[in-house]
């Protein structure tokens, strides 16, 4: 995996990914161990109601956040591919396609492809503007954008995930312009001259 910054240096940037690409399979690994204790949890006998749900509330709590480290995590790496510190081909061909190619073997879980469509929101312009100059990288992210397009209109996922594989579509047919700027924290100068 070459990785690469504005300044020539390999370092901290593989490292950098290196660190994300170990979290992002240990969060995966430790939301199937929630899965798990969610499914006991729901089929112990022993349990009173009270303590099911008590116990249950928690397992959920504990897959919301991990959850939201994990999009954070793709985030992350959408967000050092964008300041150059890693290159088109580890963000095509590392991260896009292994998520992808879960589709391969079998049904590719509602996180993965959350976590395709944030990757897709935040380095979709780039990347395709990346590819745009060699017609092999720009045959691959056609194929890989494509696949995921198609998910859109697989009945077998909740109308949630088809709706956020619609979004990034739609973003897409915008030139990647959003069609509403997201809110940021502004200085208090800022939102003066605004208004």
């Amino acid at each position: 995996a070459v990785v690469s910054t504005q300044s020539g240096h390999y370092g901290r940037g593989k490292t950098l990914l290196n660190r994300c690409q170990k979290e992002f399979f240990r969060e995966k690994d430790d939301e199937k161990l929630i899965d798990g204790k969610i499914k006991q949890t729901q089929e112990d006998k022993t349990l009173t109601d009270q303590k099911r749900q008590d116990e249950l509330e928690e397992l959920y709590y504990q897959r919301s956040k991990l959850k939201k480290k994990m999009l954070g995590n793709i985030n992350f790496i959408g967000e050092l591919y964008n300041l150059n510190m890693i290159s088109a081909k580890i963000i095509q061909m590392q991260c896009i396609t292994n998520l992808i190619d879960k589709k391969n073997t079998g049904h590719l879980d509602d996180e993965s492809i959350e976590c395709l469509a944030k990757l897709f929101t935040t380095v979709g312009s780039k990347l395709e503007g990346d590819a745009s100059e060699d017609d092999k990288k720009k045959q691959v992210f056609e194929d890989s954008y494509a696949q995921f397009k198609s998910l859109a209109n697989d009945k077998n996922y909740p109308y949630r995930i088809r709706f956020m594989i619609q979004d990034v579509a739609d973003l897409r047919d915008n030139g990647w312009k959003p069609r509403r700027q997201e809110a940021k924290p502004q200085k208090i100068d800022d939102i003066h001259r605004e208004h």
